[in-house]
Parts: C-alpha cells; sequence; structure tokens
C-alpha cells in the first residue's frame, strides 16, 4: 500500500475512534435523564402555558376515498369515527398541573389541579398521575390514556407525542403548542369552542371542494337521524354526496359516495383528522371560519426537512403557492 494511502487509512480510523467516544461519551442512564430533564423544563418554562390538540383515535382510511360505494347502513352512527379534544395546560416544576378543557363551558374556565411526571421508560414520557380531564377520554368510547411518549420538536416548536396503543401510523393525534400570549390563553379555548359548536349547529352543512368553477366533490345528503349525536358526541362528521336516487324512498338512497373525518375546534376554524382526503394531493386539514361558513384553501410549500413538496392551508402558509384548490363547509337548505 503507498504509504499516503496508509496515512490516509490511519486518519480515518482516528476520526472515526474519536466519533465513537463522543457518541457514547453518556451512559444510557446519564443520557436518560438529560432526556428527562430537557422534557421538562421545556415544559415547566413556557409562562403561558400549552395547548394540548388530542384525537384519541383516527383511522386514515375510514371515509377516505371518494369514488368508494357507501351502502345503505354504512353510514349510521356505530360506522362513524371520532374527533379530537383540546386542554389548556400549565406545568408547574413542583409537578403540579392546572388543566382546562374544550369538553363544555364548565370546564373551560374551572381549572382542575393534578399532578404529573416526565420520566423514562421506553422513551421519554408525560404521565398525569392523578385524575383530571383528560382522563374524562379514558374509556371504550375514545380509547384515550394518559401516558403519552415524546417523539420529536418540530421546527415551529410543538412538540409531539405517540402512545403504545397503536403500532400503526396516523392512529392518534397528539401535539402540545406553546401559547404564545396571555392574551391568547385567555381566549384560545372559547373561540375553539364556538367555532366547534357553530358548526355542529348547522342544519344541513354542505361540503364542496372546488377549482375554479370545477368542481370536484359537493355533499348534497342530509344526515338526520344520527346528526346530533355524532357531532356532539363522536366529534365526527361524513359528507355524503347521493350519486343514485332511490325513486320510492328518499332517505334511502340507491347509491352514495362521502368523505369523512373526525374534528376539533380551533382559535381560528376547525381542524379535521385525518382530513377530507380526495386524493393524495387534495387533503384538508385546516379550516379558518369565514363568517358564516369554514374555508380551506390549499397551497403548495417545499418542507426542506423531508425533502418534498406540501399542499398546505393558506392561512398557515399564507406565502405558500396558489393552487386555487379550496374546501368549503357551508349551511345548505333547511
Amino acid at each position: 500500500m503507498p504509504k499516503f494511502l496508509s496515512i490516509l487509512f490511519a486518519f480515518s480510523l482516528l476520526i472515526a475512534s474519536c466519533q465513537e467516544e463522543n457518541i457514547f461519551e453518556q451512559t444510557p442512564t446519564e443520557r436518560a435523564t438529560e432526556n428527562v430533564k430537557s422534557l421538562h423544563q421545556q415544559l415547566t418554562t413556557a409562562p403561558h402555558g400549552w395547548l394540548m390538540t388530542y384525537f384519541p383515535k383516527t383511522d386514515s382510511l375510514l371515509f377516505t376515498n371518494p369514488n368508494v360505494h357507501i351502502g345503505e347502513f354504512e353510514h349510521r352512527d356505530q360506522d362513524y369515527g371520532y374527533g379530537g379534544h383540546n386542554f389548556l395546560m400549565s406545568f408547574k416544576p413542583e409537578g403540579l398541573i392546572e388543566m382546562q378543557s374544550d369538553e363544555s363551558l364548565q370546564t373551560m374556565v374551572e381549572k382542575k389541579t393534578g399532578e404529573f411526571e416526565v420520566n423514562q421508560n421506553s422513551s421519554t414520557q408525560i404521565s398525569f398521575t392523578t385524575f383530571n380531564y383528560i382522563h374524562r377520554l379514558i374509556n371504550e368510547q375514545w380509547n384515550g390514556v394518559s401516558d403519552f411518549l415524546y417523539v420529536r420538536t418540530d421546527p415551529e416548536g410543538r412538540l409531539w407525542f405517540r402512545t403504545s396503543s397503536y403500532l400503526e401510523v396516523a392512529r392518534e393525534y397528539i401535539v402540545l403548542r406553546k401559547i404564545a400570549s396571555q392574551e391568547e390563553r385567555d381566549t384560545i379555548l372559547s373561540n375553539a369552542y364556538r367555532n366547534r359548536t357553530m358548526f355542529e349547529e348547522m342544519k344541513n352543512p354542505i361540503l364542496t371542494i372546488r377549482q375554479g368553477d370545477k368542481i370536484f366533490f359537493r355533499s348534497n345528503y342530509k344526515i338526520k337521524h344520527v346528526r346530533g349525536k355524532i357531532s356532539q358526541s363522536n366529534r365526527y362528521y361524513l359528507f355524503l354526496f347521493n350519486k343514485t336516487p332511490n325513486p320510492i324512498i328518499e332517505r334511502y338512497p340507491l347509491e352514495m359516495n362521502g368523505l369523512g373525518s373526525g374534528y376539533v375546534g380551533t382559535e381560528k376554524g376547525l381542524t379535521f383528522m385525518t382530513g377530507f382526503r380526495y386524493n393524495k394531493n387534495y387533503i384538508f386539514h385546516d379550516f379558518i371560519r369565514q363568517e358564516n361558513k369554514f374555508v380551506c384553501e390549499l397551497v403548495q410549500i417545499y418542507d426542506p426537512i423531508e425533502r418534498v413538496e406540501k399542499w398546505v392551508s393558506r392561512h398557515l402558509y399564507p406565502h405558500g403557492r396558489i393552487t386555487g384548490v379550496i374546501a368549503e363547509i357551508t349551511e345548505g337548505d333547511q
């Protein structure tokens, strides 16, 4: 081997050895302790607290293909999915947490104090160790939990979590977002509640997906028999298109198509998970309220982390490239 190659080879081994030493300069116990300390510090040093948006269970395949035939009894309440909930949280260094919920007008203003822990098992996690509003989702309907496994912090500073309930992706949605100001803290739950209840009080909401004058989808079938229960209990809505009306009994169409998703109120409108998925690009998650309707206009952005083009809501990314693709939820004829 030439001398300069021998030197180069030895140098590369030296660098690799140094890198290996740096990687393992902490023991597993020390790394776990550091992870717990870091997450605890993040949670307890937010002066205005955090908003947790929690969808305990979603189904990315449920009512997501507008071309699939929906049978006569497949849109009854037992076949629907579930939506999400908002919790306003303030973490204290001594292990106490104050929590409010968007469940009702009372839970929005009445703070419940409990205890929490940040610990390390298979990963770093938050555990709510005494009863609080979030424990009301631990039942057969919602399938909620009180232990949340930390996944990552995104570029916008949001904390993402998962649970041990599911191995599959897109089966739950758990995000903590830091509240920016006292003014936002004072209004965020009430605005979210007001937007959600406005949607739920619509007598006949219509979903239209269009680009200019071209309409891709418009629901036209009014769900009467399960409307109140689905909106207020499951927080899930299915928009149906009556493709082949029944000439004899109007309320039992011969053939229908539809798009459905769970939802939760937001400060500006509504968020749907897993969203109304018309195709691989036309997926509508975040709607902004405009007077008496909800609108999601898609723009294109480039995600430098995933290195892909994404279609996202314009009101969240106002500098994205305009596509003209819009979904609107409006009040139909009653």
